[in-house]
C-alpha cells in the first residue's frame, strides 16, 4: 500500500511515535492490506543503517495491531542484529535467541556469537551462556594451539582489542560476506585464539553479574522505550505475547502473558501455582528479584486478578503484603510499580468485560481503604461511557459497604473533578446496583475523598 510505504520512507528514530500512527490510521481502514504491506517492505528492504527504528515499528505493530505482523518479518528477515533488538523489546523469547546461538555454534560462528553477547549480555538467559561456553571450551579443545604457553597473553590482547571496537568491524565484515563463512575461516590461528579466549572470558564474566560490555542496544531502546510503552498501554491492557521456540502446555501459558525470559516466566509460575500470598512472597524473595523486575510482578498481579472468572482475593493479599513488608527503599518504587499496573487497566475501561471491571474495581478498593494507593486514575475518567460509568458504580458500592461496616473511611484525598462531581450526581444511583437509600452514604463518602 503506497500510504504504509509513504510512513516508512520517512521513519527515524525521532519520529517512530508519528509514523507508528500514520500506519496505524491505515490498519483501521484495511487491515490486511496494511499487515502484508508492513511485511513486504520491511522484508524487502535495507534495515541495517535503522534498525532501531524498524525494530520499534515491528514491537509496535506486534503489540497494538497484530502478533502475525512480527511473526512474518522474523521468518523473512534473518537479521541477527534485529532479533538482539526484538529480544531486548520482549518480542522474541530466550528459547528463539537460544536456538540462534545453537545455530551460531554448529556453524562455528563465533563473531556472531560475540555479536549476540555484545548486543544481550546483560538479559540472556543463563542456559544460553552455558551453551555459549560449552562450545568455546569444545573449539579450543579441537585446537591445542590455543592453550599454549602464551594463551593467556594472546588472551589479553585479543580482549583489549576486541573490547575496544574492532569486534565491531569484524562482526560487521561477517555479517556482510556474501560467502557466510564461519569465522574459523575468516581469522587466522592467532585471532581464533583471541576470539575464543575472549568469548569465554566475558561469559564468566556475564555468569558473574559484570559484564564486560557497555550495554549499548539496552540504552538505545531504554531511550525510545518509555514512548513505546505509552503507546502500547494506551491500545491494550492484556499483556502481549512473544514468538517462542519452546512447544509445551505450560510455557506456552507464559508466553501468552508476555514471559519472555526464563526468569519471568518462573516468576509466572510462582503467582499461578503458589498455594497461598505467603507461599508465593517467599518464592519471589527465593528469586533474588532486582527492584526494578517487581514492576513485572505487579502488572501480572494485576492482571491476572483482572483475568479471573470470579474475584479472587489472593492478588490483592499478595499485592498488599509485598507493599508492607519490603524495606522503606523499595516502599516507593513498589507503589509506583502497582499504580502504573492498575492505571493501565483503567485508561482501557472500555475495552475491559464486565467480569474484568469487577475484579479490577474490587482490587483498587481493597488497596484504596488501606491507604496504600490514590485514586487519581479513576478520577481522570470522563465518566460518559457506559463501561467506565460500571466500573464507577462497583468502585463506589463497595466504598458504601466499608463505610457502613465501619462507620468511616481512612483514604488518600483526591482533588476534585467536574467528572466526579457530575458521576456522583447523576449516575451512581440506579436503582438497581445501588440502591435510592445509598444517596446519604455517599454524599459523605464525598467528602472523605475529595479535596473540595
Amino acid at each position: 500500500m503506497k500510504s504504509v510505504l509513504l510512513a516508512y520512507n520517512k521513519l527515524s528514530s525521532s519520529n517512530i511515535e508519528t509514523i507508528f500512527k500514520e500506519i496505524e490510521r491505515s490498519h483501521r481502514e484495511h487491515p490486511k492490506e496494511t499487515e502484508k504491506a508492513l511485511v513486504d517492505i520491511v522484508s524487502r528492504t535495507e534495515i541495517k543503517s535503522n534498525i532501531l527504528a524498524v525494530a520499534s515499528i515491528i514491537k509496535l505493530a506486534h503489540a497494538v495491531l497484530s502478533t502475525t505482523i512480527a511473526q512474518e518479518i522474523v521468518a523473512r528477515v534473518r537479521s541477527l542484529p534485529l532479533f538482539c533488538y526484538l529480544y531486548n523489546y520482549g518480542v522474541l523469547d530466550a528459547s528463539f535467541m537460544h536456538r540462534e546461538v545453537a545455530e551460531l555454534i554448529r556453524k562455528r560462528d563465533y563473531l556472531g556469537v560475540l555479536q549476540v553477547l555484545q548486543m544481550c549480555s546483560g538479559i540472556m538467559d543463563k542456559e544460553t551462556l552455558k551453551e555459549i561456553r560449552k562450545g568455546a571450551e569444545l573449539e579450543i579443545r579441537k585446537n591445542p594451539e590455543f592453550v599454549s604457553e602464551n594463551s593467556s597473553e594472546l588472551a589479553n590482547r585479543g580482549s583489549a582489542e576486541i573490547a575496544s571496537g574492532n569486534s565491531r568491524e569484524i562482526s560487521n565484515r561477517n555479517s556482510t560476506d556474501p560467502t557466510n563463512r564461519s569465522s574459523a575461516e575468516i581469522l587466522g590461528g592467532k585471532g581464533r585464539s583471541f576470539l575464543m579466549m575472549f568469548i569465554l572470558e566475558s561469559v564468566d564474566q556475564v555468569l558473574a553479574g559484570k559484564s564486560p560490555f557497555r550495554d549499548v542496544l539496552r540504552e538505545e531502546t531504554e531511550v525510545v522505550g518509555e514512548a513505546l510503552d505509552e503507546i502500547v498501554k494506551t491500545a491494550t491492557h492484556r499483556p502481549v505475547a512473544v514468538i517462542s521456540q519452546i512447544e509445551n502446555g505450560k510455557s506456552d501459558a507464559a508466553l501468552k502473558f508476555g514471559m519472555n525470559t526464563a526468569l519471568k516466566r518462573r516468576v509466572f509460575e510462582i503467582l499461578t501455582e503458589s498455594q497461598g500470598y505467603r507461599d508465593a512472597q517467599g518464592a519471589l524473595y527465593k528469586e533474588g528479584l532486582k527492584v526494578r523486575q517487581f514492576e513485572e510482578v505487579f502488572y501480572l498481579l494485576v492482571y491476572l486478578c483482572s483475568a479471573e472468572s470470579k474475584y479472587n482475593e489472593y492478588y490483592a493479599d499478595l499485592s498488599v503484603s509485598l507493599l508492607t513488608t519490603c524495606s522503606k527503599n523499595h516502599r516507593g518504587p513498589f507503589n509506583k510499580y502497582l499504580y502504573r499496573a492498575i492505571e493501565r487497566h483503567v485508561q482501557n475501561v472500555e475495552k475491559l468485560s464486565v467480569k474484568e471491571i469487577y475484579n479490577i474495581a474490587t482490587f483498587i478498593h481493597y488497596h484504596y481503604v488501606e491507604e496504600l494507593i490514590g485514586i487519581g486514575c479513576v478520577t481522570q475518567l470522563e465518566y460518559f461511557a457506559k463501561k467506565e460509568i460500571v466500573f464507577a458504580r462497583v468502585f463506589f458500592k463497595q466504598l458504601i459497604e466499608t463505610y457502613s461496616k465501619t462507620g468511616k473511611l481512612r483514604v488518600k484525598r483526591v482533588k476534585e473533578t467536574e467528572s466526579m462531581k457530575r458521576v456522583f450526581k447523576n449516575d451512581l444511583v440506579d436503582g438497581r446496583y445501588i440502591k435510592k437509600e445509598s444517596e446519604e452514604s455517599l454524599k459523605e463518602i464525598y467528602k472523605m475523598i475529595t479535596k473540595c
